[in-house]
């Protein structure tokens, strides 16, 4: 199918999608995804239709409030879902479609076009397709720590700090809370109530005029009335209740900030256009004065998300900019401090010449191990459709001073000298020798590239668009959040360094020999399989990673907050070549 062809039968599943929302009710539409999304994420058993769930459901949101509340409105059912599911699947399966070859393409295909395809593919498709993978607590954190130092600056833009919007939207989410467990005591207690009622008509033998009457009124009645009203009221907010608990002006600057009015947003069709579903995800429902949050962590994304967005061309943007950069370097010095407790040296800020030239952000030694470690803050950058603009856009950013690369580079600076048999000094910033490292001293060094956003799969496999001699180590490139759930299990599980080590030496000699699309997949079959030994190193080999291997981390996550107790149990890998298993599906095809 020609590329145009493919752009076209998107758009007309986009419209299709739009008019098949558009007779039914907001409350309903929501409601459905609010409960499938519940569903879908509070069992490890349950799997979702879609192919990312989260995105795919808030795409399907910000069509829904690019049309009119209908003036009669249907109730969306989950039968009108599963065809929401068919088309939402569609539309995001053209966008990687597009990255293959048309007919007319195919004579001419290069490696190049091969490379330029394999690295701006799985990086579009994870930039659009992937929301923020970071726990409520993380998201938190991430707006104390990065934004609210900027809080008068952001009440003078928005009428409302960033600390503000994160103290309403705790509010508004422990109101949510609260609406949980109304709801299931009192459908607890109308059970009981109907139980009851249900004996006394059997003992008492009622006629149905008796029944009915008895039903409208007393006990089973209340029962049902309180019911209803926790049913009705489960994941809204009242303007008024918010107004009397915050003020006026902060109410209505947060109502402005984050709720949407169906029919009020501006024409959306593409994932890659803003969406107004998750800027402002509390949609107005009944006569505006109340709004419905389908998924309450995305009120916490969307604090992030549009208080970030605020800073772009704000007047303290370098400032922001400048203490970003900083707040990294010491996330990342904390989270390795919880790993590294014992004897081991931390040198932030460092420097390669009593000059103060050549500066390192973090320097680890321990125990004979060397970890040189640099923080990047810059975000990735948002891909472009055509594929050949893609690639240079995207590649600029990855070998540019403020990327991976130029971490990279950074590191190989002292990594080179060691390797070359150099002793090095570093200094601190008061040009006095803060450590000297001789390579007789090592067995074992690491250069990390720790960087502040996901960069998905040109950063979990490197072989993509690192530039390196044939003779130096890979780096280990990994974002601060990932960072964070890999030391944290680490932490629960009782391993130390050296299970670290392990995992590195395994993990490094594997670029370009994996498919997998975040860091924690690897570390998860590292856990699981007790290793990454069994891995293939033949030449042209390729193992797929599936995305269930960090469900570890989750569950880590879950027992450290008070869910259940996880215990680690190593299995048997069953490795997929993804070559063989193309090969394979070729041959049925054919």
């Amino acid at each position: 199918m020609l590329h145009e062809d493919i752009h076209e039968s998107m758009l007309v599943d986009t419209e299709a999608l739009r008019d098949l929302l558009s007779p039914y009710s907001t409350e309903t539409i929501a409601g459905m995804c609010s409960s499938k999304l519940m569903s879908w994420f509070s069992t490890w058993d349950e799997v979702s239709p879609l192919i990312s769930p989260t995105r795919q459901v808030f795409f399907l949101l910000g069509l829904m409030l690019s049309t009119e509340e209908p003036a009669e409105p249907q109730m969306f059912g989950d039968l009108e879902f599963q065809k929401a599911v068919v088309l939402l699947n569609d539309i995001f399966q053209a966008y990687a479609v597009m990255y293959w070859p048309s007919p007319e393409e195919e004579p001419q295909i290069t490696d190049d076009w091969r490379h330029v395809r394999e690295v701006s593919m799985p990086a579009f498709l994870h930039y659009f397709n992937t929301t923020l993978m970071a726990s409520v607590e993380q998201i938190i954190k991430r707006v104390e720590r990065y934004l609210a130092p900027f809080d008068s600056e952001f009440e003078e833009i928005a009428g409302l700090s960033a600390t503000e919007a994160l103290e309403i939207t705790r509010w508004i989410t422990k109101t949510f809370e609260q609406g949980v467990i109304e709801m299931q005591d009192a459908a607890r207690q109308e059970y009981e109530a109907r139980l009851r009622f249900l004996e006394r008509t059997e003992a008492e033998t009622w006629s149905i005029e008796r029944m009915r009457k008895e039903a409208s009124q007393g006990e089973y009645y209340a029962h049902g009335q309180r019911m209803m009203k926790a049913l009705n009221d489960f994941l809204k907010v009242d303007k008024k209740v918010l107004v009397s608990e915050f003020g006026e002006e902060p109410a209505n600057a947060y109502w402005t900030l984050f709720v949407s009015e169906r029919g009020d947003s501006p024409e959306f069709t593409y994932m890659t256009e803003h969406n107004a579903a998750e800027e402002k995800p509390l949609f107005t429902v009944n006569d505006g004065s109340r709004a419905l949050c389908p998924f309450a962590n995305s009120l916490y994304a969307a604090v992030l998300l549009n208080y970030e967005n605020m800073i772009q061309d704000s007047s303290f943007r370098d400032r922001f900019f400048r203490r970003r950069d900083r707040e990294l370097e010491q996330e990342v010095e904390e989270t390795f401090g919880k790993l590294f407790t014992e004897g081991a040296e931390f040198h932030p800020h460092v420097f390669e010449t009593q000059d103060l030239q050549h500066e390192h952000d973090l320097v680890i030694i321990a125990d004979g191990a060397l970890l040189i470690i640099e923080a990047k803050a810059s975000p990735p950058v948002e891909p472009f459709r055509d594929p050949d603009k893609a690639f240079e856009r995207i590649s600029r950013r990855f070998r540019s001073d403020r990327g991976i690369q130029g971490g990279y580079g950074q590191a190989m600076r002292i990594l080179g000298r060691l390797l070359a048999g150099e002793s090095v000094s570093l200094y601190d910033e008061n040009r006095r020798e803060a450590a000297s490292i001789s390579p007789a001293d090592l067995d074992r060094c690491y250069a990390i590239c720790v960087t502040r956003d996901d960069f998905g799969p040109i950063s979990v496999d490197l072989s993509l668009l690192l530039t390196k001699s044939a003779n130096e180590p890979y780096p280990w490139a990994i974002n601060i959040l990932d960072l964070n759930y890999l030391i944290d299990a680490w932490t629960y599980l009782d391993l130390g360094p050296d299970q670290l080590y392990a995992y590195l030496d395994s993990r490094l000699d594997l670029h370009g020999r994996i498919i997998a699309f975040d860091e924690l997949d690897l570390a998860g079959a590292f856990l699981q399989h007790a290793g990454l030994e069994m891995i293939p190193r033949s030449e042209g080999s390729r193992t797929y990673f599936s995305e269930t291997y960090s469900d570890v981390f989750d569950k880590i996550y879950d027992a450290q907050r008070g869910g259940p107790e996880f215990k680690l149990t190593t299995t048997e890998p069953v490795l997929v070549d993804v070559k063989e298993k193309l090969k394979e599906l070729s041959m049925e095809q054919g």
